[in-house]
């Protein structure tokens, strides 16, 4: 009984960290941009990000974001205001991409999500607050010990999450050699400015 529900543990892990999201389509983003390496903090932001909701969503803590309405639409707006401000640096590169040697071009170059802003938006992410949510109710099974139940789950979203991460940020560091220079770069960052932005629209209109 434990290895069935280990087995769907790792398949609901797999369908959930690989599908397109927020995240996903960020890194694919930020190694076509950036590269493998400038995006390892990203990548731990994500992971570890994640599993600290899903450790608080087992214990039963991610619950206080349902009964007190007010604390999660603070971390709503705190998070939009941030995503909608980061957009606007993405939307600035590109106006400033168009001519690399200009002085303030180099100034205003986009640059990756830092660790701390990767694992702070796992907590403003619909995706990820349904997910982590939704998995701490289906496996509770997995373990009648809270702290075994989430040492399970967290190691297993960690293991399957790193190599989803690393697969999107692999496609993306692939396609980089293609769109690394001229208009391409103008694209990437525009498109990543937007795609911020709508991430903003659905943590208003999600959760």
């Amino acid at each position: 009984m434990i290895s069935e529900q280990i087995i769907s543990l790792i398949t609901f892990a797999s369908i959930a960290s690989v599908t397109p999201g927020p995240n996903n389509i960020m890194l694919m983003s930020s190694g076509m941009l950036f590269g493998l390496r400038k995006t390892l903090p990203h990548i731990l932001g994500v992971v570890l990000g994640f599993s600290s909701m899903l450790t608080a969503a087992v214990f039963g803590i991610a619950q206080l974001l349902f009964v007190v309405p007010g604390l999660i639409w603070g971390i709503k707006l705190l998070g939009v205001c941030w995503l909608i401000w980061l957009s606007l640096q993405y939307f600035k590169a590109a106006m400033a991409s168009t001519d690399d040697n200009n002085t303030e071009s180099k100034k205003m170059r986009s640059r990756p999500f830092l660790f701390i802003e990767a694992f702070a938006f796992q907590w403003a992410n619909p995706k990820g607050i349904l997910a982590a949510i939704s998995c701490a109710g289906a496996f509770v099974s997995v373990s009648n010990q809270a702290s075994e139940r989430a040492l399970i789950i967290v190691s297993v979203f960690l293991i399957v999450g790193i190599m989803t991460c690393f697969l999107w940020t692999m496609v993306g560091n692939v396609l980089m050699q293609f769109m690394a220079k001229g208009p391409y770069v103008k694209l990437l960052n525009i498109c990543m400015g937007i795609l911020i932005l709508l991430t903003a629209a659905g943590v208003v209109l999600l959760v």
